[in-house]
């Protein structure tokens, strides 16, 4: 489970279900996805299933993504997609 991060000015939450209104008007936008590896969205449907994929994805452990409030405003998202885990992997405790 990933944890919430939060700052005077700044929250960092995983991405949720219900994101897909908040996200489409990024997604949506040529300006924006122009220097990304996707293309706009074409309806917020699209947007949708990115968001289940990208759920399932990350239950599964293949990626992080999280969204970015600044000031209580939604900014964007951060991401890290395919993770890749290896069979020597060890857990460091604090």
């Amino acid at each position: 489970m990933l944890t919430t991060l939060t700052t005077e000015r700044l929250l960092l939450r995983p991405l949720q279900k219900g994101d897909a209104e908040m996200l489409w008007p990024y997604v949506s936008d040529p300006e924006i996805s122009k220097d990304m590896s996707w293309l706009p969205h074409q309806d917020i449907f699209e947007t949708q299933a990115f968001i289940d994929n990208a759920l399932l994805n990350m239950g599964n452990g293949k990626c992080i993504i999280w969204c970015i409030f600044f000031q209580e405003k939604f900014c964007g998202i951060f991401s890290l997609i395919g993770i890749l885990k290896s069979k020597n992997e060890r857990n460091i405790s604090p």
